[in-house]
């Protein structure tokens, strides 16, 4: 196998195993997706691009499209914009991102932002009385090939327990409190751990916290993420059906052409 030359565009982690043993991890953006590889000491290169969790879990989200119609329809009349969801959208992901940039700032660099209160609402919520020992820690699942990046890692003397932060608008929020793609997500994350025998597991807890863009409010939920392992391994089975029956069919129309 020659090696890719988008591998050198790649941001790669080592992230080490139980054992000893250095893995390393390449993540790759293409087309603002995110695409992992993994290399492990036996291999001379790094494997074929796979799938993100966030693509997995995707099949998880009933009714998504749905909510994205209503949603968009509520923009527009709202605002008389007819593409309102659109820039609502984009500017709740530019706030996102600079909330993740942030707190990964907090947590490898000890640096605080007074100025940002949205920060400001996690760190007293969340991050001035927990115990990090990583973030933005990429993973990768070998048995199902897929990968991810994990917001944070915390450890609390016996076990380590999963982080992610989503950003919501406190009134879809209440309305909507309970996300199992989120979930699913993590448990995602959490298997690939396991499959990689990597030195931050057992994981027995995951942790979302929510935190609010238009409010001070922080929630953080908690879970066993077992049950959840169980719905991220049934919508990879369900994403790779579909993938593999859309490969068939466009094979088929291509010797049809």
């Amino acid at each position: 196998m020659v090696e890719d030359p988008k591998i050198n565009e790649a941001i790669i982690q080592e992230h080490e195993t139980l054992d000893g043993r250095i893995i390393q991890i390449a993540m790759n953006n293409i087309n603002n997706t995110h695409k992992y590889r993994i290399k492990e000491p036996r291999m001379k290169n790094f494997s074929e691009f796979s799938k993100s969790v966030s693509s997995v879990v995707q099949a998880v989200d009933v009714g998504g499209f749905g909510a994205g119609v209503r949603y968009a329809i509520s923009e527009a009349k709202k605002t008389g914009k007819p593409d309102q969801a659109n820039d609502t959208t984009q500017e709740s992901i530019d706030l996102g991102t600079a909330l993740h940039k942030r707190i990964e700032e907090y947590i490898k660099h000890g640096w605080i932002d007074l100025d940002d209160q949205t920060f400001m609402n996690w760190y007293d919520t969340v991050g001035k009385d927990t115990n990090w020992v990583a973030t933005e820690v990429f993973c990768y699942d070998r048995t199902f090939g897929y990968g991810g990046t994990i917001d944070a890692l915390s450890f609390d003397g016996t076990t380590y327990t999963i982080w992610d932060w989503k950003s919501k608008n406190t009134n879809t929020y209440r309305r909507n409190w309970y996300y199992p793609k989120d979930r699913a997500q993590l448990a995602g994350y959490a298997r690939a751990l396991m499959n990689m025998e990597s030195k931050y597991y057992p994981i027995m807890e995951a942790k979302i916290a929510y935190v609010m863009r238009d409010s001070d409010l922080v929630e953080v939920q908690s879970f066993n993420i077992g049950q959840y392992i169980t719905l991220f391994e049934s919508s990879w089975h369900f994403t790779d059906l579909v993938s593999t029956l859309k490969d068939r069919k466009t094979k088929e129309y291509r010797v049809g052409e």
